[in-house]
């Protein structure tokens, strides 16, 4: 009997010493068992990470507005939008804006100058783009482009002697300008210095048929068609396949030369 007595508080002992270490041991995270019905244990979600947050705003580079300024100057200039008046002056006027915001951000972009100069200047407000690029010129003295742009101002207004100064200016900055060559070679020749003129576009066309071409084009634009036939025998003489050339000369020689083949300074040829 004791033995019995023994041998179940034995039993009993080891169920509550089972339990009580069950007790003591650390709490572990409760979660409800898969597919156990009606559990009243909540469970412990996770806290949802927080979203990054957005970087700084980027500010608009200048080099973007003068790009949108551009596209609006090429829509201005498309063929349909030619057509109507009203739009092609909001495109512009569009670019104009562009481009004003672009000095705004960078109030030193020399690109920015240039673009308000050469728009003002293609409206037919000289006395405004020579201004602009008179500005931009304080700040870049030694910038070939500004002296040319300028140059080109003059050149519209007939003022000969200033684009002449302007576009030597610019080729002594940029020698090697073809460009600058053309110009300055042009606005020689028409104010009477032929060989000056002739020299400067033999040089810039790589060719004297070319050169001795644009100075006959530039006699027949000042009505004086013997000079001009004696240029274009020359041309013909160095490059008897210059069709232009050709066509020209036999135009004056029946008197009815056509405006198409006549050098403006208003439009020159530079092709």
């Amino acid at each position: 009997m004791r033995n019995r007595f023994c041998v179940g508080s034995f039993f009993v002992a080891s169920a509550l010493f089972g339990a009580g270490c069950e007790m003591l041991q650390p709490n572990k995270a409760i979660t409800n068992s898969p597919g156990t019905p009606n559990s009243n244990v909540a469970k412990i979600e996770e806290t949802p990470k927080a979203k990054p947050a957005d970087g700084p705003k980027r500010n608009a580079l200048p080099q973007t507005e003068i790009a949108v300024g551009r596209l609006k100057e090429e829509e201005a200039e498309s063929d349909a939008v030619k057509k109507n008046p009203e739009l092609q002056a909001r495109y512009r006027e569009e670019a104009r804006r562009a481009y004003f915001q672009a000095l705004k951000i960078d109030p030193n972009n020399l690109d920015a100058m240039r673009q308000i100069g050469k728009l003002y200047a293609k409206l037919g407000d000289c006395d405004r783009a020579q201004d602009t690029f008179k500005k931009a010129m304080v700040k870049y003295p030694k910038d070939a482009g500004l002296w040319y742009d300028l140059g080109t101002c003059h050149q519209r207004r007939r003022d000969f002697a200033e684009s002449v100064r302007c576009f030597s200016k610019a080729l002594e900055l940029d020698p090697e300008n073809r460009d600058y060559m053309k110009h300055l070679g042009i606005t020689l020749a028409w104010t009477g210095r032929i060989n000056d003129g002739l020299s400067l576009l033999t040089r810039a066309y790589g060719s004297a048929s070319l050169a001795n071409y644009y100075i006959a084009c530039i006699y027949d634009q000042r009505e004086q068609p013997e000079q001009a036939k004696l240029y274009l025998r020359a041309s013909l003489r160095e490059n008897p396949n210059l069709d232009k050339a050709q066509i020209l000369l036999d135009h004056l020689e029946r008197g009815n030369a056509p405006p198409i083949q006549r050098v403006s300074l208003n439009s020159p040829v530079f092709n």
